[in-house]
């Protein structure tokens, strides 16, 4: 993904990151667990931490973004193997069991899509999109963790 398209995805997303979920503040981190272009957000509370991801492709070939949950009872990013850590509705259901995951968001929605192809003209959308995702199935997920 072009390094130009990444960053105004970034900010179009911050913007309404920051008036949709205030709670959830940017964060720098660094660690293993987190890939080169990815942005965070992080909210804490007395017993866990909680995370958005913001995720280019990867590889960086393709021009898509995905949004990954992410929790940990550790009250640090979580540190996993694989990411993400659930990929099963089997998994979605026993989530709570666990001190530290990760989820796309595609995993908790009906429509399963986890990356979405941005380009200049769609960025805005893209942003709104993810937004909407996360207030209807990301939050209720992530509050039933009790994060």
């Amino acid at each position: 993904m072009e390094k130009k398209l990444r960053l105004k995805m970034i900010a179009a997303f911050s913007a309404e990151m920051e008036k949709a979920f205030p709670e959830f503040l940017p964060v720098k981190i660094k660690s293993m667990y987190i890939w080169p272009g990815e942005s965070v957000w992080e909210r804490t509370t007395e017993s866990s931490s909680s995370f958005i991801v913001l995720s280019p492709d990867p590889k960086g070939q393709r021009d898509e973004m995905t949004i990954e949950l992410g929790w940990s009872r550790f009250k640090r990013f979580p540190e996993l193997m694989q990411r993400p850590s659930i990929t099963t509705t089997e998994s979605i259901s026993t989530a709570n069991n666990l001190n530290e995951g990760s989820v796309r968001i595609g995993s908790l929605c009906e429509d399963g899509v986890d990356w979405v192809h941005i380009n200049e003209e769609t960025i805005s959308e893209t942003a709104s999109i993810f937004i909407l995702k996360l207030r209807q199935h990301g939050m209720p997920f992530l509050n039933h963790l009790e994060v």
